[in-house]
């Protein structure tokens, strides 16, 4: 039998979309219409937006989670550290430019070209991002002046599990599921999706850039974003 599917681009190259329409691209031939528009739409695909809110929320619904389903644990620790770090940065960000005078026009920039981070903003660029996340994922170690490799080991794991348990073919997603109720769905969708990104950003360092941003899409909303680096433009 053949089957003929037409699909915007991003049904095919952002992974989480696959996963959550269940597509599989074995055996299949795949035709792409204007193909110079792929690169920006990869670098969408590739790139990550978390507001504070978001962390908080999934928090707050996953600690419920937890009470009726342990093995939710994992997810509920890695949405702790990132809530716990990105409110860190952006307090302190905003204690900085306060003492410095400085303040934020309000409204979410759009970048383009070399990347900066303007008022009550933290980047952090390639290597560097890779060592503020193992310092949000591991705080005690590496406080405590723990070294790169066992650092990195222990983040890959929080973040590891934190996948485990929260991907969409999960038992515990299946658990979920068969209750016939979504309870805990969203938390879990947006944990899942935060720690792809991280993983993805560990992974590659030098690939992307960490954004921490006290406008997301909508004013008085904080959040992070880790954009995929490319030629003609960076963080979003």
């Amino acid at each position: 039998t053949a089957e003929l599917v037409l699909c915007p681009y991003n049904y095919v190259f952002d992974p989480g979309i696959r996963n959550a329409l269940g597509i599989e691209l074995g055996n299949a031939a795949v035709i792409i219409d204007e193909g110079h528009n792929v690169e920006d739409v990869c670098r969408e695909g590739a790139s990550f937006e978390c507001s504070l809110k978001d962390l908080d929320e999934g928090v707050r619904e996953l600690r419920s989670v937890v009470g009726f389903y342990s093995e939710a644990d994992p997810a509920l620790v890695f949405m702790e550290l990132m809530y716990t770090w990105l409110d860190k940065h952006l307090r302190e960000a905003k204690g900085q430019n306060r003492a410095e005078g400085r303040f934020h026009g309000g409204g979410y920039r759009k970048l383009s070209g070399p990347v900066t981070p303007g008022p009550e903003e933290r980047l952090w660029k390639g290597e560097d991002g890779e060592r503020a996340l193992l310092a949000a994922l591991c705080p005690t170690l590496a406080s405590a002046g723990g070294n790169p490799d066992s650092l990195r080991k222990h983040a890959l794991m929080c973040v590891d599990n934190a996948i485990r348990v929260a991907d969409y073919t999960s038992s515990l997603r299946q658990k979920i599921n068969n209750t016939g109720k979504s309870f805990g769905e969203s938390s879990l969708g947006k944990c899942y999706n935060a720690a792809k990104a991280v993983r993805s950003l560990l992974t590659n360092p030098r690939d992307y850039v960490l954004y921490a941003v006290p406008d997301l899409d909508h004013p008085g909303d904080d959040g992070f974003n880790a954009s995929r680096r490319g030629d003609s433009r960076g963080a979003r």
